[in-house]
């Protein structure tokens, strides 16, 4: 019975969790200076709408990442890290290759100097996979 009470106890906690990391879309832009994550390489998304979207995926995967750590032997703990840092770093360089494709030959002499930056941008403001 007292399972059922935590484990009831922590959904609700988790659930407040994506509720108020989803209202920080809602905080004024003001509060961070007022500026969007701009430059030479493009203009992004407003920063509270940003950080929702980042801070949503955080949410979303630290509870199961916690039980796991605590529950599966850490060898495979140490597989499973393995295997996302190497999974990120393919995914950095798809998008880097994506943007050499794309924007990179658009882009004029003075814009291709910020390629690095570009490819960060571009990673920073992709919230569709975390």
């Amino acid at each position: 019975m007292m399972r059922i009470i935590v484990w009831c106890a922590t959904s609700v906690v988790w659930l407040a969790c994506f509720e108020g990391v989803l209202r920080l879309k809602d905080v004024q832009d003001t509060v961070f200076g007022g500026h969007h994550v701009c430059g030479p390489w493009g203009c992004g998304p407003p920063t509270p709408v940003l950080l929702a979207c980042h801070g949503f995926w955080l949410v979303l995967m630290g509870p199961p990442a916690a039980i796991a750590l605590l529950n599966v032997p850490r060898l495979w703990v140490r597989r499973v890290g393995v295997g996302l840092v190497v999974a990120g770093a393919c995914g950095f360089i798809a998008v880097a290759i994506w943007e050499a494709s794309t924007w990179y030959p658009q882009a004029s002499v003075w814009h291709r100097r910020y390629f690095g930056h570009r490819v960060l941008f571009a990673v920073i403001t992709l919230v569709d996979a975390p």
